[in-house]
């Protein structure tokens, strides 16, 4: 495909609802997964589980929205290791 037809997103920062939490978080808890991305898209008839990800980026994220993604995982991993 050429580069001018491919669509290109823009990540922006987004307000976590309860109906976004609650769906992303049973999406997680369907597959098992402790730390997944989870990817949303509206449909007609509300949000739709798009995919979950066993592998996530932060190159997008932490630009749009400030927050250390990244460290706050690191944290989590050292918090779970210590139990």
């Amino acid at each position: 495909m050429e580069d001018q037809h491919r669509q290109r997103g823009k990540a922006e920062a987004c307000k976590i609802t309860p109906e976004l939490d609650e769906l992303s978080v049973r999406a997680a808890r369907a597959v098992g997964g402790e730390f997944v991305g989870v990817d949303l898209m509206e449909g007609a008839d509300g949000l739709l589980v798009h995919e979950v990800n066993n592998t996530t980026e932060f190159k997008n994220t932490v630009p749009a929205t400030g927050i250390d993604v990244p460290g706050m995982v690191i944290d989590y991993l050292v918090y779970v290791q210590k139990r």
